[in-house]
């Protein structure tokens, strides 16, 4: 079971093959949904996946306590084959024989195969029909895998071949789970026949299942039943509540019990008298107890404690019943009020937070057992609330992960009552007192996950799997009702929403005025991929004839989309030659320039950018970019300091670093780095410290060139596959496209047009063709840009050169595509082997194989001369 103490450990991401059942947990002994998946096991750090450590199959998670089996995938993978293999082959050898007939039954449903089951136990239907063992087991199998149709049909057919008092209340299940309760009555019978007391909790089920579905009087008639079985049963609260619904229902009084002195009982002269003085003064003292209690209780009542809790960036203040708190951004306060109804209100016109009505109520006798609770209201229901535990010993090897962690998530609500804690809104102290040397003690806390952007926990959320990405999804469009001008919000919902519901969802957006460029931005971007036929073009050119004539912003708009690259360049110059002049039309400049390695244009083009707005993120991208491009390390490695956190530790901010230092030849500096950053971040973490610092180091043999050790360090473990990077180094391009084949979600035009050139140049004409196709194929399903360069790629005649090499893509990206056009169409190879090295001045993968390509003499990997791996001037 994966652990995290605050943010940090390992965590599931992923989820592919899903299984649900109904069942009870073996862990809590709750009823209810248990979950079974492929999923991958990371090592993470404040909530971030960093390192893989295996892909895992997950067996029978519960929903309430979180409890599972897991194994390795490929085990669970390899056993799944193997047994499912054998069960059915000794079946197929003797398909009359009931035995064998069930231990294949028996094997499908352990490896929860529904398909299979469904197609071998409709075969074992037919030739074990004189079987009601068989045909039972039949039953609970499809039952099992959720087709109550087959299982009916089965657990009749035993019924009707032997009565077994077991399948008849497995059938009882099965109907009042599909609502058919009237159905299920008659196979109960022989509970009632046989006074059989200890099967008093399924008629109980029943007339539940009778109440839902407003039968009242069956309801009360099987409860009268249940009495005259269990007698005791009429005390039980549950069934009391049962009846007393169902008898308001029908117009019948409650029953009543009268008091065993009846009325004149209590006019008998004397009685207090008669009670013995002890006994009197016992009561007294018990009513003073009662007072005090009760008295505690209204005090308590009083003043409850409430937790403020604010999942914005930006401060607010909340007014609770007249009463003003200012909650800090990301942050928590406190406020004590009287329980009852609370008018919560949030100051601000910016924010739009609408007025609430929250009820606080708790029972005045339990009242002072429920002081731990922790009660927290979040207005613009955007935070994140964890509720974690840990154990404390004196001996670490008593702690163990998979059994004694807690850790769970919430958001999306207004008002939260969550159960007692030792630590509401505090971290957890380093150490306690133990009442022994062998005691263990768990210790829970409640807080907002911390030292994570807004990203980082939609990411989080979506990953969770009590959550998942409709959550995610809320969360995030929540955050952009207060925060609107959120590019990184809009940027991660574009990818997580379906495309025609996240243009439903801009629509209001653009509309608004002044023009949310961003929004403008992800909405074209997403109709140029969605409805390639749409004319952008035409939809933006009244936008210009707006009142006060063409915005800056407009013209914008209208250049960005434009097919005509002379009119696009010349509407970007008229934005920003108006006053104040368009930040995002010297973004765009800088990108096209950026694209056909003008970096000296592009870095000053992307400065006046930054100027103008320098809180954009893409923008100092595109600066780092030009910089990159002109080998101005030092420049980037002071911007890189400058853009470090202390909020949390950003393996992104870190591999630059380690980069920047390798691509100057300063191999002792990237090491320092990664030693510091080690130092600070994962002591005290063990072997997962370790590992993460392997880690990096394994990224700086590759950014050196140092395949040896790069290739060492990226061995996987047995039964795990190498990753993508290192099949391309050791030349394994047949098992890199399998892996592509495999997992198509993670596939990427730009890899299957590198496999392509691989291929091509080892003579490998098959595995090149297919790839070839596959990259068109991808490049074809993207925005207009890449359908050009898909075009390109499938064109039987080499394409006009200018025009390959003026293709708006990324420069990571075009460096590949341009290699792949070249070994395509030889003829241009030199014009579009020139920009590529050009644009391949990022050490990440692929740039040593690239390296190797791009020289006159085209390699698998190796740099074009010792001693420059690392600069570019191969």
């Amino acid at each position: 079971m994966p652990y995290v103490v605050n943010g940090i450990g390992t965590w599931y991401y992923g989820r592919k093959n899903p299984f649900v059942r109904n069942g009870i947990c073996n862990s809590c002994g709750q009823s209810g949904e248990l979950k079974s998946y492929d999923t991958t096991l990371f090592f993470v750090f404040v909530f971030i996946p960093v390192v893989p450590l295996g892909k895992k199959r997950v067996l029978d998670e519960c929903a309430a306590c979180r409890q599972h089996r897991v194994l390795k995938l490929h085990e669970w993978n390899q056993i799944k084959k193997r047994d499912i293999e054998a069960a059915v082959q000794t079946y197929g050898e003797n398909p009359a024989d009931p035995e064998k007939a069930s231990g294949a039954l028996h094997t499908l449903m352990g490896y929860q195969d529904r398909e299979l089951f469904r197609k071998v136990a409709d075969d074992i239907r037919e030739q074990q029909r004189a079987s009601p063992k068989t045909l039972a087991q039949a039953g609970h199998g499809y039952a099992y895998f959720s087709m109550p149709e087959e299982a009916e049909s089965c657990y009749r057919a035993s019924l009707a071949l032997a009565d077994d008092e077991e399948i008849r209340e497995a059938l009882v299940v099965l109907l009042i789970e599909q609502k058919r309760p009237e159905d299920a009555r008659p196979f109960l019978r022989h509970i009632f026949d046989r006074g059989l007391a200890d099967k008093v909790p399924l008629v109980v089920y029943l007339a539940t299942a009778y109440q839902k579905r407003e039968m009242h009087r069956e309801v009360l008639e099987l409860l009268t039943e249940c009495e005259r079985l269990t007698p005791t049963i009429g005390s039980d609260k549950q069934f009391q509540k049962l009846r007393k619904k169902s008898q308001k229902k029908v117009g019948l009084p409650a029953s009543s019990t009268e008091s065993p002195f009846g009325a004149a009982g209590l006019d008998r002269p004397g009685l207090f008298q008669r009670i013995p003085a002890a006994v009197r003064w016992a009561c007294l003292a018990a009513g003073l107890i009662l007072a005090a209690y009760l008295g505690i209780s209204y005090y308590l009542g009083l003043n409850r404690t409430v937790h403020l809790v604010n999942g914005l960036e930006k401060p607010y203040t909340v007014t609770i019943n007249g009463q003003p708190v200012t909650v800090p951004g990301r942050g928590h306060a406190e406020v004590t009020v009287e329980e009852g109804t609370l008018d919560v209100q949030v100051a601000g016109k910016d924010l739009h937070v609408p007025s609430q009505k929250v009820l606080i109520r708790s029972s005045v006798w339990g009242r002072p057992f429920h002081q731990k609770d922790v009660v927290v209201i979040n207005p613009d229901q955007t935070a994140v609330l964890v509720r974690e535990g840990t154990l404390y010993s004196a001996t670490p090897q008593a702690v163990s992960p998979d059994t004694d962690a807690e850790f769970i998530v919430h958001t999306g609500q207004v008002f939260y009552e969550l159960p007692a804690t030792d630590y509401a809104f505090e971290p957890f102290p380093s150490t306690i007192s133990l009442p022994s040397s062998h005691a263990r003690v768990k210790k829970t806390r409640v807080g907002l996950l911390e030292r994570v952007d807004v990203i980082q926990c939609a990411r989080f959320i979506q990953n969770e799997q009590t959550l998942g990405n409709e959550a995610a999804i809320a969360y995030l469009r929540r955050q952009l009702e207060f925060q609107p001008e959120s590019d990184a919000c809009l940027a991660y919902l574009s990818q997580m929403m379906p495309p025609g519901d996240f243009i439903r969802f801009l629509e209001p957006g653009l509309r608004a005025r002044p023009f949310r460029l961003e929004w403008h931005r992800q909405y074209q971007a997403t109709m140029d991929v969605l409805h390639p036929e749409h004319d952008l073009a035409a939809e933006y050119t009244p936008y210009l004839q707006e009142e006060g004539g063409p915005s800056t912003e407009a013209l914008y708009l209208l250049g960005r989309v434009h097919r005509d690259p002379e009119e696009s360049r010349r509407l970007l110059e008229r934005s920003i030659g108006t006053n104040p002049p368009c930040a995002y039309a010297y973004s765009a400049l800088a990108f096209q320039a950026l694209n056909i390695g003008e970096f000296e244009e592009a870095l000053a083009l992307s400065e006046k950018a930054i100027g103008l707005q320098p809180e954009k993120d893409h923008f100092r991208m595109l600066k780092k970019e030009a910089l990159l491009g002109l080998g101005r390390h030092d420049d980037l490695l002071a911007i890189n300091e400058s853009e470090r956190s202390s909020a949390y530790a950003d393996f992104a901010w870190i591999l630059e670093r380690v980069r920047l230092f390798v691509a100057k030849g300063d191999r002792p500096a990237a090491e320092a780095a990664i030693r510091r950053f080690s130092e600070e971040w994962f002591q005290g973490q063990g072997s997962e410290g370790n590992a993460l610092q392997a880690f990096l180091e394994s990224q700086l043999s590759y950014y050196e060139g140092d395949f040896e050790n790069y290739l060492k360090a990226r061995a996987p473990d047995e039964g795990k596959r190498p990753d993508f990077s290192v099949l391309v180094l050791r030349g394994d391009l047949d098992e890199a496209s399998r892996q592509l084949d495999e997992n198509p979600e993670d596939e990427e035009a730009s890899l299957r047009a590198l496999l392509y050139a691989l291929a091509e140049i080892r003579g490998e004409q098959e595995l090149a063709r297919k790839n070839l196709e596959r990259a068109i194929d991808r490049f074809g399903h993207g925005d207009y840009e890449d359908r050009k360069a898909s075009a390109f790629l499938g064109a039987d005649s080499a394409p006009d050169p200018g025009s390959m090499l003026g293709l708006m893509i990324t420069p990571s990206r075009k460096r590949i595509y341009l290699l792949a056009l070249g070994v395509r169409f030889p003829q241009h190879r030199e014009a579009l082997f020139g920009m590529a090295r050009s644009l391949n001045h990022d050490l990440q993968f692929p740039y040593h194989t690239l390296c190797g390509m791009l020289s006159p003499q085209p390699s698998l990997h190796e740099p074009a001369e010792d001693g420059e791996k690392a600069t570019g001037t191969e």
